[in-house]
């Protein structure tokens, strides 16, 4: 067994086989990090010593971050299944030592068992403290829910992260939060990234509380994420935005509320906000998204339902929409004018839309707020909408006023949609999905599943090839999606590139469509051509012959 321990300027490490060692062994700051082994908030008893020890043989929360901040470095504590309360202290110190817990080594990453089983919150009683101070450093919290934190000073009710410094959040909700201030989940003033999480319940109340969810003055980008059923006093029931920026992506904020201000959804003053992909839908009391001084950039997002109108720009300017849904916001769709780029739906004609491919007076024909596959709840199309490909008829991704290559839920645009065998992005935060068999279970049918015979709710495509990550294993070339590259791939592909019919097992896309967005299935050889070569090359896989392959291109692997 390794232990490792430091002193003052020196660190020894020593091996020592059958060495019997007392509960603290093995959780030594300089292997990892430390494994927290109970839900007492003791501190820690030496921070000289390399040990997380409270002095009675256990390792707290709080020691493992006291002596992590001491010794410095890129550590991981890892907080098993259990509420941890923290009940040491109140607030009025920074080195972790009572009250909330404070950040300041660097790379200091925390990860729980999972948000909906590992609980960190402040205890009850009177004292006012929050539950995550970052003072310094770059940090990561994955897997853990954050609540019911009473932000010091008034701001920042759950969590602060300090000028100059970063916290990124993984799957973790941040929940019953309260400032009286700015922040009633998140109070940000230096980096902030929120990934697949929840921020839900929080309240900023006092009666000019700014930011419900998170009150932002630095540079936050929110991606995959719920914002919900927040509450401010003033402004900003879901996220505020204060002379930073602040970036959106495939996300939902849903039902944030504020008690008399503007912007429940979000509220953008003096700072940048980025919209893409991403559903503003059930926020009530004065709208969903405002913009005063600023600029605000929506793309492809759909805006729908909420009360007191769906983008209020105080000062008439600083809006920009593109291929964006707006439609049932009570109070109009737009006030105080925005500009368009083109290819918007709205309901009514409170936007002005005269832009080339805007459908104003038009109903999207969407349904209601739901799992439509993906991390988060989205608007589906219905069959008959006029936002199935009729976005901006640049090809996803290549800039500009462009879609982006993927929806909100992490479909590949474009899927063919109306039948006119031209596949355009569509309209929106979501790409439309032909009904179809679902022989995986995701929630993805047809042309927009990446990987029809393996779930992969998040649809996760990271190296540009247009199939899921859980199916580049089988390579290209497995033609027909009957899950084995074989002889029959090969015969498809001749029949595709002699000009013949190729039968297909649904919900496999027929290969011709698929080299027309740029090939996946027949394509072995990535050289953008389904032809006689890629036959030839999976019948060389299949009879064990060695394949040679274009750079960068899967490798064909027959299976069984």
């Amino acid at each position: 067994m390794r232990l490792v321990q430091f002193a003052i300027f020196l660190v020894v490490t020593t091996v020592a086989a059958g060495l019997a060692l007392g509960p603290e062994a093995g959780t030594r700051a300089g292997v990892a990090g430390f494994t927290v082994d109970t839900t007492l908030d003791d501190p820690d008893n030496s921070l000289v010593d390399g040990l997380c020890d409270t002095g009675e043989g256990v390792c707290s929360l709080r020691a493992a971050v006291q002596q992590l901040n001491a010794y410095g470095g890129t550590h991981t504590i890892t907080v098993p299944a259990g509420t941890y309360s923290l009940s040491f202290g109140a607030a009025g110190e920074d080195a972790a030592a009572t009250g909330d817990l404070d950040l300041t080594a660097n790379n200091l990453r925390i990860s729980g068992a999972g948000a909906g089983v590992t609980i960190i919150q402040k205890s009850g009683g009177l004292s006012t403290h929050r539950v995550f101070d970052v003072i310094s450093g770059t940090h990561t919290i994955n897997n853990v829910t954050i609540q019911n934190g009473l932000g010091d000073g008034g701001n920042g009710g759950g969590i602060r992260v300090a000028n100059n410094t970063s916290l990124t959040l993984n799957n973790v909700m941040v929940t019953g939060n309260i400032a009286t201030g700015v922040g009633g989940g998140v109070l940000n003033s230096g980096t902030l990234n929120v990934n697949d999480s929840m921020i839900t319940l929080n309240n900023a109340a006092g009666v000019a509380g700014e930011g419900g969810g998170i009150g932002n003055g630095g540079t936050a980008t929110i991606s995959e994420s719920t914002v919900s059923f927040n509450f401010a006093g003033s402004l900003g029931g879901g996220l505020n935005n204060l002379g930073g920026t602040l970036n959106v992506l495939r996300s939902t904020l849903k039902g944030n509320q504020t008690g008399g201000g503007v912007g429940a959804g979000i509220r953008n003053r003096f700072g940048a906000v980025t919209l893409v992909n991403s559903t503003v839908s059930g926020n009530v009391n004065n709208g969903g998204l405002s913009n005063f001084q600023a600029d605000t950039t929506i793309t492809n997002s759909t805006i729908v339902g909420n009360g007191g109108g769906g983008v209020i720009s105080i000062d008439g300017t600083g809006v920009t929409i593109r291929n964006t849904i707006l439609s049932g916001n009570a109070g109009g769709s737009c006030s105080g004018g925005v500009t368009s780029s083109g290819y918007n739906i709205d309901d009514g004609n409170s936007c002005a839309f005269t832009a080339p491919g805007d459908q104003p007076n038009t109903n999207p024909q969407i349904g209601p707020l739901q799992n439509n596959g993906g991390p988060t709840e989205t608007h589906d199309l219905f069959n008959t909408s006029p936002a199935i490909d009729s976005g901006n008829p640049a090809y996803p991704g290549s800039g500009g006023d462009a879609c982006p290559a993927y929806d909100q839920r992490g479909v590949h645009r474009p899927v063919e949609g109306d039948g006119l065998g031209l596949p355009e992005c569509d309209i929106g935060a979501v790409e439309y999905c032909v009904a179809g068999a679902d022989p995986d279970g995701d929630g993805f049918t047809g042309g927009c599943d990446n990987c029809p015979n393996v779930a992969n709710s998040g649809q996760i495509e990271s190296d540009g090839d247009l199939a899921g990550d859980d199916c580049d294993a089988a390579g290209l070339g497995n033609v027909d999606c009957n899950n084995a590259v074989n002889s029959v791939d090969a015969l498809k592909v001749l029949r595709y590139s002699a000009g013949l019919s190729v039968t297909q097992n649904e919900p496999c896309i027929d290969i011709g469509t698929m080299f027309l967005i740029g090939g996946l299935m027949g394509d072995v050889d990535c050289l953008t051509a389904v032809n006689s070569v890629d036959a030839l090359k999976i019948l060389r896989a299949v009879a064990g012959l060695s394949v040679s392959q274009g750079p960068g291109c899967p490798p064909v692997i027959p299976k069984p």
